[in-house]
């Protein structure tokens, strides 16, 4: 074939796999890895500052990158370790704003309505993976080997069964491992992950930051939603109360009628607040209504009052109250 201009390849990138000799497929594969560990190590920085816009980043798009690579090439999992050390050292505790314990890291693994955060192990689910691509596609394989056409509906059927079945799977093997997982926690964290599993309340997670739904929590109530979900303490508290000098906790925020954080006492004095009002003025009373100026607008859906009262000042106009 000499002066053809003709290039000869051993393997090469195909349909976001590779196709051709095994130790040059591992030579790509590891430059895709390490495209990945860069990208993560960039989404780690930005999780110190916004680690709700991070996570959900992670959780939607970064990971199913190399979740289609781990699809189509067989035996990914040995050259996928720098993608699981980075996401374990370096993304989870700027998540987190903090170090990890040993069953935390375990418990991420899982599934949100399940406790964790649905941050898989890239080495543990490669061959699971790749397993149900082979099953999946048997239905194309057999008809390109025997040269017929292809049954649509059979391959359909089979994908879907395949599909079922790899899901039941793992949804059992998840319900085992974080049932035993629990068993052993203190009593604080479990039951924070017995109350979190049971009433399903991890919507929230995997919902994408928004401002105008006023989905966007800010890094540190992100965070403080994060170590509650394990029954951990929350970050940032100061070492005592500033109002009667106790040591300082969210039980004792919760009941304190001196300190600066008396959230029990505000809520029972809107609450007796609107009573009352709603008493002299009827139904025109509502609480935490949004602020709005003199023509209805509202001026930012992050500001709201303690309540809303109409003809208070003037007839049918509405007059806005913060205790």
């Amino acid at each position: 074939f000499q002066g053809l201009g003709l290039e000869f390849v051993e393997a090469s990138r195909f349909l976001g796999g590779f196709l051709g000799k095994e130790e040059v497929v591992r030579q790509l594969l590891e430059e895709k890895v390490t495209k990945w560990v860069e990208a993560v190590e960039d989404l780690s920085e930005a999780a110190v500052v916004y680690p709700q816009d991070a996570y959900v980043c992670f959780l939607k798009s970064l990971q199913c990158e190399w979740g289609y690579v781990q699809r189509v090439v067989e035996g990914a999992a040995a050259k996928l370790e720098p993608l699981d050390r980075v996401i374990q050292d370096k993304f989870l505790p700027a998540v987190f704003g903090r170090e990890l314990q040993g069953w935390e890291k375990e418990l991420v693994k899982v599934a949100p309505k399940k406790g964790g955060l649905g941050v898989r192990c890239p080495t543990e689910t490669a061959e699971d993976v790749f397993q149900l691509s082979v099953e999946g596609s048997a239905v194309l394989v057999a008809a390109m080997k025997e040269g017929t056409m292809v049954a649509e509906e059979d391959h359909d059927d089979q994908l879907r069964r395949v599909r079922r079945e790899m899901k039941d799977r793992w949804g059992r093997e998840e319900d085992e491992s974080t049932e035993r997982l629990v068993a052993g926690l203190p009593k604080r964290a479990r039951r924070a992950l017995e109350r979190v599993r049971k009433e399903n309340v991890s919507g929230w997670l995997t919902v994408g930051p928004s401002r105008e739904m006023g989905f966007d929590l800010p890094a540190q109530m992100f965070r403080d939603r994060l170590n509650m979900r394990h029954g951990q303490g929350l970050q940032g508290l100061p070492a005592v109360c500033d109002g009667c000098g106790e040591p300082f906790s969210l039980e004792h925020a919760l009941c304190c009628k001196k300190g600066g954080l008396v959230k029990k006492g505000h809520d029972h004095l809107v609450d007796e607040s609107c009573h009352l009002a709603s008493l002299a003025y009827g139904a025109g009373v509502k609480k935490e209504p949004f602020l709005r100026d003199a023509s209805g607008k509202v001026l930012d859906k992050d500001l709201r009052a303690d309540f809303m009262a109409h003809s208070v000042w003037e007839r049918q106009r509405v007059a806005f109250f913060d205790n």
